[in-house]
């Protein structure tokens, strides 16, 4: 009986301190699990909940009612961003425009079927915003002004290499592709109703209702047209870049080897060129070479960018070798007026390859820009050329300078004979 006293005595003694450590597994506290997934600890009268684990089994271990209100509203935001988000796709040919300034352009171009808009619920506040809603009102297109940021985001990931979301304002347009009938020619120009007919290829009824029944080019009474040939850009933000600046000049068409350059249903395009696509016209050539060859039979004279020549240019027109075409650079061209006396075609390659050969060889003259002159002293940091974009820009105000001159010239003159 003393000893089982004693004995008492000696556990009661071993557990005073509830709050120590135990020295062993065989010595566990109050309220722990043999198997190590959930243990409380009692200290100043509060509890303490620990990090619930799995079981040896791969189970986890059932939590109280107040763990798990806890974790539905701590969580409640994470599970909705791992809710797979569809994309609503009114036809399987859509694409998705991003970003004010491109969408209000193509609601006022007019140039695609426009679907629906999606818009956050934050993008409202935006001035530019609220006039893309006038205009979507008017035209009578599906609007949702509480889309999801998330859904935006998708929309805008789709097609791109990296994987990421694009900067979309909170708006998002879905609309047909942009419309580029298949030009296989240029006829000759036609004085007296300014336009230009277009030697189409054939189309499929789809294709049809996306292009449109465009089957001619406008060109301005003061000057011949002049059409921007483009081939080998594959980079989208350098093909926008270049429509953007051939929309600035005043530039009649856009012509894209398709086969060569970046889709033209591309949403990056759509932005680099701050909606210049919806409003200059935009032929794709699915035959380059021979849209060059028969456009030159009807007497359009043919530019091909060169680098920079390294002997003096000649102004010399002899058409004799088409091998040979005369060379001819931005400083040169001054004395000239190219767009006064015929229709011209400027053809674009890639940086660093150009134009491929079969190009080339149709050429009348290539035009390269001439290097300014610096310092011998200067840093050379090996900057020897331009990015297409920029050299986009030089080479088409070499050609249009002097026929904006005489496009000033002609309207002095008609305002002048107005006043008499």
């Amino acid at each position: 009986m003393m000893r089982d006293r004693v004995v008492q005595i000696r556990l009661s003694h071993k557990f005073k301190d509830r709050n120590a450590r135990p020295s062993s597994k065989s010595e566990r506290r109050f309220g722990e699990r043999s198997n190590g997934t959930e243990r409380t600890e009692i200290r100043t009268g509060q509890f303490k909940s620990f990090d619930r684990q799995r079981s040896t089994d791969g189970r986890a271990e059932p939590s109280t009612r107040r763990d798990n209100n806890f974790s539905r509203m701590k969580s409640s935001n994470s599970n909705d961003d791992q809710v797979p988000v569809s994309i609503p796709y009114t036809t399987a040919a859509s694409v998705f425009l991003y970003g004010a300034n491109p969408v209000l352009a193509a609601l006022r171009g007019k140039q695609r079927k426009a679907y629906s808009l999606l818009l956050t619920s934050r993008a409202s506040n935006n001035p530019t915003i609220r006039e893309i809603l006038d205009h979507a009102k008017t035209l009578g297109i599906k609007v949702n002004e509480d889309a999801s940021p998330r859904l935006l985001d998708k929309m805008t990931t789709a097609g791109t290499e990296s994987g990421e979301p694009r900067p979309h304002n909170g708006v998002v347009l879905e609309a047909s592709k942009l419309p580029a009938p298949p030009v296989l020619a240029l006829s000759v120009p036609n004085k007296e109703t300014r336009r230009v007919q277009l030697t189409l290829d054939s189309q499929s009824p789809e294709e049809r209702s996306i292009n449109g029944d465009r089957s001619s080019l406008r060109f301005p009474s003061h000057r011949q047209p002049f059409v921007l040939f483009v081939d080998g850009i594959t980079d989208p933000g350098n093909l926008g870049n270049i429509i953007r600046t051939a929309h600035f000049y005043g530039v009649d068409a856009v012509a894209v080897a398709t086969n060569t350059c970046a889709p033209l249903t591309s949403a990056v395009l759509a932005k680099a060129s701050a909606g210049a696509c919806e409003a200059v016209p935009i032929m794709s050539l699915p035959k380059p070479a021979n849209f060059i060859f028969d456009s030159r039979k009807a007497g359009w004279q043919i530019y091909a960018a060169a680098p920079a020549p390294t002997s003096p240019a000649t102004n010399s027109r002899s058409r004799a070798d088409p091998n040979a075409a005369q060379k001819l650079t931005t400083a040169s061209l001054q004395k000239e007026k190219p767009l006064v006396e015929q229709p011209c075609i400027l053809m674009l390659g890639a940086e660093g390859e150009g134009l491929r050969s079969n190009l080339t060889v149709k050429a009348d003259y290539f035009l390269s820009i001439e290097q300014g002159l610096r310092e011998s002293r200067s840093v050379d940091v090996g900057v020897e050329s331009l990015n297409v974009s920029v050299a986009a820009g030089v080479l088409i105000e070499a050609l249009m300078r002097q026929t904006e001159l005489t496009g000033a010239q002609l309207f002095r003159q008609t305002q002048e004979e107005k006043m008499f």
